[in-house]
């Protein structure tokens, strides 16, 4: 059985709800529901070959860079950004239209949120944010 660091179990593809988690980022649950940047925990499997056989049976393609990116770092997140931020996350933790680094990597819990009132700023910031946490030692920031 493999090992995921963090957890799935106790993680947004597991136990955890993203309602709960959000709520250490805003002051009030319906303040998640606007536009913004937010940037996930993925887990990460112990063994590569995991990794890999995730991907290849979820796509049947050549490994991306980023299979091997996400794998090595001590901290895999995905950042996207979206219309209504907790919504997306509740996708993403259901599975629902979620972004093929997710598919390998799931998501455990909420790093950050970024909310911004204008949804074409959101989206805009999206890719400013992803750089500036790759800037951060031991992490792997995946963005679409």
């Amino acid at each position: 059985m493999t090992e995921w660091i963090p957890p799935k179990a106790d993680g947004l593809t597991g136990d955890a709800y993203p309602s709960e988690q959000i709520e250490a980022f805003v002051d009030d649950l319906g303040d998640a529901r606007v536009s913004g940047v937010y940037a996930l925990t993925c887990s990460q499997p112990e063994r590569f070959k995991t990794a890999a056989d995730r991907f290849q049976d979820a796509f049947d393609a050549p490994a991306p860079g980023w299979l091997t990116a996400g794998y090595a770092a001590e901290n895999a997140l995905y950042v996207g950004a979206a219309r209504d931020v907790l919504g997306r996350i509740e996708d993403h933790a259901a599975g629902r239209k979620t972004a093929a680094f997710l598919q390998v990597f799931p998501p455990h819990s909420i790093w950050d949120v970024w909310l911004i009132d204008d949804v074409d700023r959101a989206f805009e910031r999206e890719s400013m944010i992803a750089t500036e946490l790759n800037n951060v030692t031991d992490v792997y920031a995946h963005q679409r």
